[in-house]
């Protein structure tokens, strides 16, 4: 069975800043999602940094490397 682990696309990826967005991503990953996604479709005013930063920081976590 593989786990979503969402980060909210209302609180976090629209209204959150960029360390919001890593310290979220961090947490997720850290409870052992096996798919980083968020948790709906993105609003249109979702600032493409905090996209960029959920993707970096698993990135950087060495998440991504499979």
């Amino acid at each position: 069975m593989a786990l979503v682990g969402n980060i909210s696309t209302t609180d976090i990826l629209l209204r959150g800043n960029r360390e919001d967005v890593r310290r979220e991503t961090l947490q997720a990953i850290r409870e052992g999602i096996h798919v980083l996604a968020p948790s709906c479709g993105l609003a249109p005013a979702t600032p493409l940094e905090n996209v960029k930063e959920m993707i970096l920081a698993a990135q950087n976590s060495g998440f991504m490397l499979k």
